[in-house]
């Protein structure tokens, strides 16, 4: 059954089919595709050519912030620029209709500013609802870290792709669906290992390198959680004091850098 109810509910639906096909994950900028299919059926019923009216209408609906317009940009200009190659009069979003945000410079920490960060991770006091996650925090933080990981591939990497004699790990679930192998440092694998030693006995029988209480992987929004904690903590021994930290899996692939840019913590997921 389609997740759409309005007169582009087929077109929006096989351009979907199409992404995906191409590597491209389905729910990416899918909200946005819902609100728009839901907005075209209360106010524009019937209709099925993509004109600049309906576009520019939705986009002002849409309007919340600089962040919000130019993503809600982005996608609906995706689906016209599908639209066009089989209907030739359908309305393509121009490039420049909002502006690019400009990406966040990177901020490499000194030594003494990841030891404090890494040291307020390691002393995190345990969570009521998930009273095994600071037990889990200081293996998962610094494979993040020094591995190059996504913060998804790190809180939902599976024990069965670790191996403790090579180092190596095997990356599933990636952005483009593409698997790939990291391999750990000498000092990171001797963690991994030591961890895995208490991990054995609260993980029961999770599949996963970081269960959760539940046996699955940790919510997003518990490590970070967790990160912002270590991060506030790490701020009292006199460490810079920016106003957001991120973690970003650089273009270059050798480790990760911590991020700052003005706003609330959070870790990116």
């Amino acid at each position: 059954m389609s997740e759409f109810i309005s007169g582009f509910a087929a077109e929006l639906d096989a351009m979907l089919d199409y992404r995906e096909a191409c590597g491209f994950k389905r729910n990416t900028n899918l909200g946005r595709f819902k609100n728009f299919d839901r907005y075209c059926a209360a106010h524009f019923s019937g209709e099925t050519k993509l004109s600049g009216e309906i576009v520019l209408s939705w986009l002002d609906a849409e309007t919340v912030s600089h962040r919000s317009i130019t993503n809600s940009a982005t996608a609906i200009r995706q689906f016209g620029k599908y639209l066009r190659a089989t209907y030739p009069d359908a309305y393509v979003l121009p490039d420049k209709y909002a502006p690019n945000i400009t990406s966040a410079a990177p901020y490499i920490f000194t030594d003494s500013e990841l030891s404090a960060l890494f040291a307020a991770i390691d002393i995190l006091p345990p969570d009521n609802n998930e009273p095994f996650l600071h037990e889990a925090a200081p293996a998962l933080f610094r494979l993040t870290y020094t591995c190059g990981l996504r913060p998804n591939e790190g809180r939902e990497l599976l024990t069965e792709n670790v191996n403790f004699d090579t180092g190596e790990i095997l990356i599933t679930n990636t952005k483009q669906h593409k698997d790939r192998f990291v391999v750990m440092s000498g000092d990171m694998l001797a963690f991994a290992r030591e961890y895995d030693l208490r991990r054995r006995i609260f993980g029961g029988s999770s599949p996963y390198f970081f269960p959760a209480s539940d046996g699955g992987a940790f919510k997003s929004v518990k490590i970070m959680s967790a990160f912002n904690k270590a991060w506030a903590t790490a701020n009292t021994a006199g460490i810079v004091n920016p106003r957001r930290v991120r973690v970003q899996r650089p273009q270059v692939k050798v480790h990760n850098l911590l991020i700052i840019t003005r706003g609330a913590l959070s870790l990116r997921a």
